[in-house]
This record gives structure tokens, C-alpha cells and sequence, in this order.
């Protein structure tokens, strides 16, 4: 071979490496778009967090409020209300982060040093991006995305699991090891640690596909405690991919571009971690979280937080109002409406709360309670309602506080009417309640509401999906089922999820409108 021709061969190959480096580039992406990787692509913050991710969050952060007491766990009769609050506050907290997380992420997968496509391209070559791609595109690979998304649900519910079993007294008391509880609780399940239970190889491949820096014998103890074996937790992570799915997959996970891709995410997990551009995105998640601990711990160290006693309520015992009697403070004495629901108010107190209910605006919302009152005043739109409270301070929900909040498609006004009076009577007792709502299919939603312990005259409120399976109705006191049941909605009136016990007309007159069509038969 001539000298110039051997130089042209060197010159046409120059020119075409960079272009196949670029076409690596671009499959890679549409590889990482399919697989809907969190950090690798911007995502939506449902996406990124799960209500199992949330709950788990929400339980760490409820614990960190006094780690060294092993009276504060499941048990202890506030629990339940600073974990729905906290909760809340995380969520609000991650979100506010989130808005602004885009552009970091943006700028991780643009940046070569961090950007998963480029260590794709590096890893796979152009035969094996063909066949990740086609696996993906596939039937198969689609059903094993959404695979992995309920995999992810039972990784972090098993978390949550294994911490309840860790604080919690009726898996054994302070001085018993925490292996040893878990041990002892997995047994009574007929699980053994010795070695994966049959059928579960396939979920522990696809967890170390999905977290490959996880240790496999965390992923195997986590997986356990979320779906155990035999459970109906474990049948339906079982049945989210069929037989036929199932063997493509773990040909494909066994194959050179499956492991391949497996241990170029775990390098470019390593290679985010050193990243100085991811430091700020971690440090917002972690202080979200962080601030949401510190501003409760103040909060419930006040001796004024609820609760402000230890006196046990029956749920039963709990008269609910269907609405709250009402006072037009613009009218008449205002100053014996405020003493007639607040007796330890003074004469100024009153006087100096009429005054600024007439002079602020309309919007305002004035509330007053003070030690010892079984009621609290709370003053929406210049109308007056006496709200009363049980002994530890938990105000008693009327029927109408819970308008506007969440809405159970088909459940009749009669059905709807004694759910929520359950509801208000937990509340009323516990300052939280969590009820389970189960549709015709089995699956079923968990209705969360708690008394608002910054502002006690205000619920806030969530719910989740669970599927069949997954939840025990054992755990709940009110338990909803009907076979007309088609949804769970947040209709989200208030103030994000939070919402006012005393609701106004025009709160009410919306109730009633969506009633009326609802009532009417569809054509």
C-alpha cells in the first residue's frame, strides 16, 4: 500500500470516529430515555419520589425527633400525628427543592464527566447499544420498566418494614438485638436468611440491575420484609411480568449488554458521587429533610404542642357535629362571643381580637384557644365558629370540615357521611387517622388526615395507592369497602393539602353542586 493511500485510510478513519462516538452518543440517550432513570434525565417529582419513598422519608424524619428514647415509636400516642405532619412538611420541603433540581440534573447529563450516555457509549459497543435498544423497545423490556417502578415500591416499603420491626415493642423489647428481631420476624413469616426463597432470583437480579451499588444481601433483606413470599404482596410483584416476559429479561439481564450496562451505571453512580455538581443537589435533599426534623423537635418540645395531655379518648365516645354553629362577629356582641367559647380569655384579649376582626380583611383568619379551654374560637370570613377539643387538644372535625379535601367516586352520601364521622373520631382521640378505602379489585387507597399541629385549626391531608396485596386492613380501625368504589380523588381546595375545619358557604355551595351532578344519571 502506497503512502498516500495509507494516509487517506488514516485520514477516512479520523474523520469517521468522531461521528460513530456521536451516534454511540445519541442511542445511549434514547436508551436512558426508555429506561426513565432518575438523575440521568429530568423527571417529575412523582416519578422521583414514590408514596413508599415519601412515607419511608417521613418515618426516618419522625424518628430523628428523639432517637434516644425508646418510648417514642409506633406505640406512643402522638406518633401517629407528628408522622402525618412530618410527612407533609417533607413533602412540601422536597418539592420547593425540586422545582429548582432541573437544571442540575440538566447539566449532569450534559456534563461528559457525569452523563450516563457516555459511559453507555463507552461500555457497550454499537452491536450491544443495538440490542439494549431493541430489548427496551420490546414488549418485554417495556413491561420490565414498569417492573421495576413496583420493585422500587417493595425496596422502599421493605425499608420502612424492617425499621418498624427495629423500634417497635411488639417485636421485642430494647435489650433484644436488632438482627435478632428481624430474624425472629421473618420466621414467623416461614422466611429463612440462609438463602433467597425460591422464585425470588429473578427479583434479586432485576434490584441489582436497578441499584447496582446496593450490597445483594441488603437488596435480598429489604425485598423480604417489603413482599414477602406466599404473601399477596409477593404474588403481585410476581405477576407484573409474564412467564414469556420473564425469560427474555433475564437473558437479557445475563447478557454482555445487560451486564455490561449494569456495571456502567454503577460506575457512573461512583462517578456522580465525586461529582461537585451533584454535591448541592444531595446536601438540598438531605437539608429538606434536615430542617423539616429541626424546625419539629422545637415544635414539640414546646409545652404548649400537642398533645397537652396524656388522657386517653375513645374514638367511639366522640360526638361529631355535622357543622359547626356559627357567629357573624360584625353583628352583636362580639366580645361575649369570644369569652363564651374561650372562658379563659380577659376582657382585652376579647376586645383587642373584635377589633381586629372588624378591622383587618375579609380573607383573614383569626383563631384564639387558651390552657384548659375544651374549645378553640377560629374565625373565617368575619363568621365566628366555637370548635370543641378533646382532652390532649385535638379539635373534633365537623362532617362539612372535610369539604373540598378528598373524595371517594361512588361512595354514596350516607357511605361518605359515616366515613368521615369515623374519621373525625379518630382525629378527635389520636389527632391522626389513617382509614383504608378498598375498591371491587382488591386494590385499595390509604386516606391519611391529622390535625395540623402548627395550627391546630387546620387538617392536613394525603392519600396513596396500594395495591392488592400490599396492606394489611388489620392495621386500620376504619375500613371502607365497596364494590361501586372507582377512585380516590384529591380535590385539593385548601391550601396545598391543608385545609380549615371551619368551611365557608361558598366551600359548602361546591359541595353541594358536585353532589347534584353527580346525582344526575349519565346519558
Amino acid at each position: 500500500m502506497s503512502l498516500r493511500l495509507l494516509s487517506a485510510a488514516l485520514l477516512v478513519a479520523c474523520l469517521a470516529m468522531p461521528a460513530a462516538a456521536q451516534d454511540a452518543l445519541v442511542r445511549s440517550e434514547d436508551l436512558i430515555r426508555l429506561q426513565e432513570i432518575p438523575l440521568a434525565i429530568p423527571v417529575s417529582f412523582e416519578r422521583t419520589y414514590s408514596p413508599e419513598q415519601m412515607d419511608f422519608l417521613a418515618w426516618i424524619a419522625t424518628r430523628a425527633l428523639d432517637p434516644a428514647s425508646s418510648a417514642w415509636n409506633p406505640r406512643h400516642q402522638a406518633w401517629a400525628l407528628y408522622r402525618a405532619n412530618i410527612r407533609y412538611s417533607v413533602e412540601q420541603s422536597l418539592r420547593r427543592r425540586w422545582a429548582g433540581a432541573a437544571g442540575v440534573v440538566r447539566s449532569l447529563s450534559q456534563n461528559t464527566d457525569t452523563a450516563l450516555a457516555r459511559f453507555y457509549a463507552d461500555a457497550l459497543s454499537p452491536q450491544e447499544l443495538d440490542e439494549a435498544l431493541a430489548f427496551h423497545r420490546s414488549q418485554a423490556g417495556r413491561a420490565f420498566v414498569a417492573y421495576l417502578r413496583e420493585l422500587r415500591r417493595v425496596f422502599f416499603a421493605g425499608l420502612l418494614e424492617l425499621d418498624r420491626i427495629g423500634i417497635d415493642p411488639a417485636y421485642g423489647g430494647p435489650q433484644v438485638p436488632l438482627a435478632d428481631r428481624r430474624r425472629a420476624r421473618l420466621a414467623e413469616k416461614g422466611i429463612l436468611l440462609d438463602a433467597a426463597p425460591p422464585g425470588y432470583a429473578f427479583h434479586l437480579a432485576s434490584a441489582r440491575a436497578m441499584l447496582p451499588s446496593t450490597r445483594a444481601e441488603a437488596l435480598a433483606y429489604t425485598l423480604l420484609a417489603g413482599a414477602p413470599p406466599g404473601t399477596e404482596a409477593f404474588e403481585y410483584l410476581d405477576s407484573r411480568v409474564s412467564p414469556v416476559q420473564r425469560e427474555a429479561i433475564t437473558r437479557y439481564l445475563a447478557s454482555p449488554p445487560g451486564e455490561k450496562g449494569r456495571q456502567a451505571r454503577e460506575a457512573w453512580l461512583e462517578a456522580l458521587a465525586r461529582s461537585r455538581d451533584l454535591l448541592p443537589l444531595a446536601v438540598i435533599d438531605l437539608r429538606a429533610v434536615e430542617d423539616v426534623v429541626v424546625r419539629w423537635r422545637k415544635l414539640r418540645a414546646d409545652p404548649r404542642s400537642l398533645p397537652r395531655s396524656i388522657a386517653q379518648v375513645d374514638p367511639d365516645s366522640v360526638k361529631v357535629p355535622e357543622h359547626y354553629d356559627t357567629t357573624d362577629m360584625t353583628t352583636g356582641d362580639a366580645v361575649a362571643t369570644v369569652k363564651a367559647c374561650v372562658p379563659g380569655a380577659s376582657d382585652a384579649t376579647a376586645s383587642a381580637l373584635a377589633e381586629r376582626v372588624r378591622s383587618a380583611p375579609t380573607t383573614t383568619l383569626h383563631a384564639l384557644s387558651s390552657p384548659g379551654s375544651h374549645s378553640l374560637l377560629l374565625i373565617r370570613q368575619r363568621t365566628a365558629a366555637c370548635i370543641p377539643t378533646t382532652p390532649p387538644g385535638y379539635p373534633v372535625p365537623a362532617v362539612s370540615s372535610f369539604v373540598g379535601t378528598i373524595r371517594v367516586t361512588g361512595m354514596d352520601p350516607a357511605q361518605e357521611r359515616a366515613w368521615r364521622i369515623a374519621i373525625a373520631q379518630e382525629i378527635a382521640a389520636f389527632g391522626a387517622s389513617d382509614s383504608l378505602v378498598v375498591m371491587r379489585s382488591g386494590h385499595a387507597f390509604e386516606v391519611s388526615y391529622a390535625v395540623n399541629a402548627q395550627t391546630p385549626h387546620a387538617l392536613v391531608y394525603s392519600q396513596r395507592f396500594l395495591h392488592k396485596g400490599t396492606y394489611d386492613p388489620a392495621r386500620y380501625r376504619v375500613v371502607q369497602r365497596g364494590e361501586q368504589y372507582a377512585r380516590v380523588e384529591m380535590l385539593q381546595l385548601g391550601s396545598g393539602h391543608e385545609k380549615v375545619l371551619h368551611s365557608t358557604p361558598e366551600e359548602l355551595t361546591r359541595e353541594q353542586e358536585r353532589r347534584s351532578r353527580e346525582a344526575k344519571p349519565s346519558r
